[in-house]
């Protein structure tokens, strides 16, 4: 097994700090070690110009690495957003680390996906402060872009060698960013911006390449036995209570995409019990199961740790959890019929379900801030037309005095 510098070292390689960057990281270190200065007898050293210059070698971003997690520097520096001293940190130093320690393709996509999500997330938060200007929106826009290609070659090399993996893994990502862009655009639009600008471009593009990964993927699965026709309304009975809790007025329309949605994936060709026992389609279904349950879970433990969810946002994350869960059960029932096809899909559904409730959960303090932030700008909007309309009517009160 190989020490971990070799891991710091592949992921520093093309690591190359700014002068801007090196002075600001000199200034955060200077600073830290002053507030925090070491015990007795314990050797300090101090940080030379000479040292400082030295940054721009890879190694010695690896050195800053480790220097910065002992001090809580390279924790801080996680919540840091363009513009914070601490944010070549959190993406030339801490980032680069998390991919490098990926291990094979899908783990590379995994972290990327994070790493794509985080420049959304970035964008969001600023845009809700009102913080979002052009030149960032754009270099978040870029750096969202590179994480996103990288996401897609890494699928397309798992899916060489499985085709069911990919499937579980676009309908992730292709759910999250669909949840993040709707976000985005509420929060901009409560600013009165222009929702539809360069950064919701990129975020489009990118689920529309996504999706189509997932689709060739479906395609290249052989489900061995056409859907029931009863299949709408057999999982209606809990999924429709559900969706139907979760405030959506086209619930009955949903589920009824639910069985339409993935139909060419059908075929109707026979096989005896041991070929299906290890065909393509059980794999596919198992394997959506997996994502399924591990999804709901880490929506359950997000709801049960937030702590600022309005009453109506705790509301809704729970209804989109029972949701979520609601699937799940009928998906467990359909595998156990060998209903493959309409188990993966109802898994498919649950997934989707939850991991939209993670980034509601998540994304809900910084959709409250922005809607305070458009009620406090529409108030006082309203409170200055107000004073001005009065001050046209003490003005009249003048003008006919004057006339009397």
């Amino acid at each position: 097994m190989r020490d971990i510098t070799h891991y710091i070292k592949k992921a520093t390689d093309s690591v190359r700090l700014s002068h801007a960057e090196r002075i600001r990281m000199r200034n955060v270190l200077e600073s830290y070690m002053h507030f925090n200065p070491l015990p007795e007898p314990v050797t300090t050293y101090t940080i030379t110009r000479d040292w400082i210059i030295y940054l721009h070698r890879p190694l010695a971003a690896a050195l800053v690495l480790v220097l910065v997690s002992g001090t809580g520097i390279s924790y801080a520096a996680e919540s840091a957003l363009p513009g914070d001293v601490l944010y070549a940190v959190k993406t030339k130093v801490n980032e680069p680390v998390k991919v490098a320690l990926a291990t094979n393709a899908e783990a590379k996509a995994e972290a990327q996906m994070e790493l794509a999500e985080r420049r959304i997330e970035e964008a969001t938060t600023l845009a809700a402060e009102g913080r979002l200007d052009e030149a960032t929106q754009e270099s978040l826009a870029v750096a969202f872009e590179a994480h996103s290609d990288a996401v897609t070659k890494e699928i397309e090399k798992v899916e060489v060698e499985d085709s069911a993996a990919p499937i579980a893994m676009s309908t992730r990502f292709e759910t999250r960013l669909a949840a993040r862009e709707e976000i985005l655009h509420e929060v901009r639009s409560a600013n009165e911006e222009n929702p539809n600008g360069r950064f919701a471009q990129a975020i489009g593009e990118t689920g529309r390449a996504v999706a189509s990964i997932r689709e060739h993927a479906e395609a290249r699965l052989a489900f061995n036995e056409p859907l029931p026709d009863n299949f709408a309304t057999s999982i209606a009975p809990s999924a429709a209570h559900s969706l139907k809790a979760s405030g959506a007025e086209d619930a009955d329309a949903e589920i009824s995409l639910m069985a339409a949605a993935p139909a060419e994936m059908s075929t109707s060709s026979a096989t005896t019990s041991s070929q299906k026992s290890d065909s393509p389609d059980k794999k596919a279904a198992e394997r959506m199961k997996s994502a399924a349950e591990k999804s709901l879970k880490a929506a359950q433990k997000s709801l049960k740790s937030a702590r600022v969810l309005t009453k109506d946002a705790r509301a809704k994350a729970e209804a989109d959890i029972e949701f979520s869960e609601a699937l799940l059960d009928d998906g467990k029932a359909l595998l156990k019929d060998d209903t493959r096809e309409g188990a993966f899909i109802a898994f498919q559904e649950s997934l989707k379900a939850s991991e939209g409730a993670q980034v509601f959960i998540k994304a809900a303090p910084t959709l409250e801030k922005a809607r305070a932030r458009s009620g406090k700008n529409t108030n006082t909007n309203q409170s200055r037309d107000s004073s001005q309309n009065d001050g046209k009517g003490d003005d009249t009160k003048r003008s006919d005095n004057s006339d009397d």
